[in-house]
This record gives structure tokens, C-alpha cells and sequence, in this order.
């Protein structure tokens, strides 16, 4: 989760407090009251950057919490808002985190195309990180599916 960048351009004052405190919550593993303080942060701001932001450190944490339903919920808000903006490296996350999600739940082919769809999207503007970050999660699929050799290559590009 990239703190500084959510805090940075979260653009109402009140909601700093509460992204400081979910941050706090969710470095101590304390998730439940993370995610408290997170919504509390949507209810506060209308600056859209910042909800898709907010949207997207809680589904992770939904992820991490095996509620696979919520974190899949938050991700496809993240991608809807993202779209509806235009916002590019948004929607590229989005799609990363829907891979994720997807891989959790068991559903490899269906995470592997959210997955190249975001590396599209990184690649187009011009997002190594991003193309990375993909790359390893297709490895590790592909690892689980006991497919080392398209694992190995996947690694390699990342």
C-alpha cells in the first residue's frame, strides 16, 4: 500500500486523521478497525483519486482477511470510478487486484485475464512496476497449477 502517495493526495484535511489510523490498525494487523477507519475516510471526502485509492487498500485488506465476496466488491468500485475518470494507472490496479482476487478464490484463468489486461494498461503507460507486479502474480499462478516452466518465465520477466 503506497500511504504517503493516499495521504498526499487526499485533498480534505479531516480525512488524513483516519488514513493515519487505518495505517496504524493495518501495520499492527488489526484489520477490522483498518477498515473502519477507511470507510470513514470515503464518507469524508468526494475527491474521486482518493476514493478509488481507499476502495483499493480496502480490498486488499479484505483479501488478506479471506473475504474474497467484499475485496472483489471494493476492487470492481475501484475499476468502475477508475473508468469513469480516465484515470489510467488506476484501472491498471484495479485490474491487478481483481487478478488477485481471482487467484485466491481459485479461479486461475479467470485472474491470468485480469492480469494481462492490466499489463496492457501498464505497458501503455509506461508502468514497469506494474508489468512487474503482474508478472509475478501470473508466475505464482502458474507455480500452484504445477507449471514451472511458464512460472520460470513468467519470474524472468518480472
Amino acid at each position: 500500500v503506497e500511504w504517503d502517495k493516499l495521504i498526499k493526495q487526499s485533498t480534505s484535511n479531516e480525512i488524513i486523521p483516519n488514513i493515519e489510523l487505518g495505517k496504524k490498525y493495518y501495520d499492527n494487523h488489526l484489520y477490522t478497525e483498518a477498515i473502519k477507519h477507511f470507510i470513514l475516510a470515503l464518507k469524508e471526502t468526494e475527491d474521486v483519486i482518493t476514493i478509488i485509492s481507499v476502495k483499493q487498500v480496502i480490498a486488499e485488506i479484505y483479501l488478506q482477511l479471506e473475504k474474497f465476496s467484499a475485496s472483489e466488491n471494493h476492487a470492481r468500485e475501484a475499476l468502475h470510478l477508475s473508468k469513469k475518470e480516465n484515470l489510467h494507472n488506476e484501472i491498471a490496479s484495479s485490474y491487478l487486484l481483481l487478478g488477485h482476487v481471482k487467484e485466491k478464490q481459485g479461479s486461475y484463468l479467470e485472474a491470468i485475464q485480469y492480469l494481462n489486461t492490466s499489463i496492457q494498461k501498464f505497458n501503455t503507460y509506461k508502468n514497469p512496476i506494474g508489468v512487474a507486479r503482474c508478472n509475478l502474480q501470473i508466475g505464482s499462478i502458474y507455480e500452484d497449477l504445477n507449471q514451472y516452466n511458464k512460472a520460470e518465465s513468467y519470474f524472468r520477466k518480472a
